[in-house]
């Protein structure tokens, strides 16, 4: 409860964030993982502006409990669930925008890198004679 204003500031961030990334999307599990991280966040914030004990200090209302796990909401729910597609999502290399990143771990062509191997220096010529 000691941290309500900082989840508060920390959930109006990512909806900012949210906000302004909309505009460049073109990939439509993009749209559904930050969606859902939109709802989620929004969700929490409802609560934490409009329940007691005031503004930006509200407590949210925890309403699902199964048995031997977390007590949790849906806007929790929709959270954990984007984050899991959002880490899929980068792991496959998509990108905002529909592409594949061609930096992905799987298509990446496995190249040596020139300098990670120091070059052999140039020693004294050694002179030979005939029959040497």
């Amino acid at each position: 409860t000691g941290f309500t204003l900082l989840f508060t500031a920390v959930a109006v961030a990512v909806v900012v964030v949210i906000l302004r990334t909309a505009t460049r999307l073109s990939s439509v599990g993009w749209a559904l993982a930050l969606g859902a991280l939109l709802g989620g966040a929004v969700g929490n914030l409802a609560d934490r502006f409009f329940r007691a004990p005031g503004p930006g200090r509200g407590y949210v209302v925890d309403w699902i409990q199964l048995p031997h796990f977390a007590v949790f909401n849906l806007a929790d729910s929709a959270i954990t669930c984007s984050a899991v597609a959002i880490v899929l999502l980068s792991l496959l290399g998509h990108e905002l925008d529909g592409r594949r990143s061609s930096r992905s771990a799987d298509h990446e062509p496995a190249t040596p890198d020139p300098d990670s191997q120091p070059a052999a220096e140039p020693g004294p010529a050694k002179e030979t004679t005939p029959g040497e």
